[in-house]
């Protein structure tokens, strides 16, 4: 099962974000993860940004291409291959 194998992790960058950059509400990367591990965590400012939970992420790579954000707010990182 696809979702099941962890292959990278996802690292939101909040500076980039559309949210913070320019107070447009988004929220793609979370809408199209396929395991729902990004979800929007309200702030201090009231706005809410994403949060990832890197227990769930599997790195799949669709929040990074779904970032509307150039560069984009969230990006994978492949992990470490092991012997």
């Amino acid at each position: 099962m696809k979702e099941k194998t962890k292959i990278g992790i996802a690292r939101y960058a909040q500076f980039h974000c559309l949210i913070a950059r320019d107070g447009i509400v988004c929220g793609n990367c979370a809408h199209h993860c396929p395991v729902q591990a990004i979800t929007l965590v309200e702030n201090e400012d009231g706005r809410s940004y994403s949060h990832v939970d890197g227990v769930r992420c599997i790195g799949c790579g669709s929040c990074e291409y779904h970032c509307p954000a150039k560069p984009a707010a969230i990006s994978v990182s492949t992990l470490p291959k092991s012997s």
